[in-house]
């Protein structure tokens, strides 16, 4: 297949030229199109060679986030202990890389996907560890929506009593960022999910 062959062709290139970061990423942003197209066992073999690369080049942050988009992209594909390991992945690269925001709301998005799938316990953990991650980037609003949608998505797990609790949070949510109408259109959901529920 001529894109195997390209990735073939760049991994050459990075090879002959190891200095060269601009190759390296070229080469990175291969893996990462051609993981996207793939079948999940052949895209767990991409993703492994863009890990291999991060480690090569882990100073280079652009690497590094083609890999935590790849790893997400990986996530929604996978069954649910699978998954686990590669959000898991994403958070730790999170830790190693706290100043990059691209690469926190690649692990934001990779928890609401997440949560929508485990028991509610579990699920209910997952949109905490979210909570803590607004809470450390307040200004983030891209990730403050990645949190709004996972507590709509979990009041709908709850018992009642403990919804109007989950929507009350998006409903503080909405007080902190009134400008921002996604956000907003999350409370309105979780309102009309909640009430649904409550009549009937």
């Amino acid at each position: 297949e001529e894109r195997i062959e390209t990735i073939a062709k760049l991994e050459q290139l990075t090879q002959t030229y190891p200095h060269n970061e601009e190759i390296a990423l070229r080469y990175a942003k291969g893996l990462f199109n051609l993981s996207c197209d793939q079948s999940l066992e052949e895209g767990i073999k991409t993703i492994a060679r863009l890990e291999q690369l991060t480690q090569t080049y882990p100073h280079n942050e652009e690497i590094v986030l083609e890999y935590a988009q790849g790893l997400f992209n990986l996530s929604c594909d996978q069954p649910l202990e699978e998954r686990i390991e590669t959000i898991t992945k994403l958070g730790q690269l999170t830790q190693t890389y706290p100043h990059n925001e691209e690469l926190i709301l690649a692990y934001a998005k990779g928890l609401v996907n997440l949560s929508c799938d485990q028991p509610l316990e579990e699920g209910i953990e997952t949109i905490a560890k979210l909570g803590q991650l607004t809470q450390t980037y307040p200004h983030n609003e891209e990730l403050i929506l990645a949190y709004a949608k996972g507590l709509v998505n979990l009041s709908c797990d709850q018992p009642l009593e403990e919804g109007i609790e989950t929507i009350a949070k998006l409903g503080q949510l909405t007080q902190r960022y009134p400008h921002n109408e996604e956000i907003a259109l999350r409370y309105a959901k979780g309102l009309v999910k909640w009430l649904m529920r409550y009549n009937q």
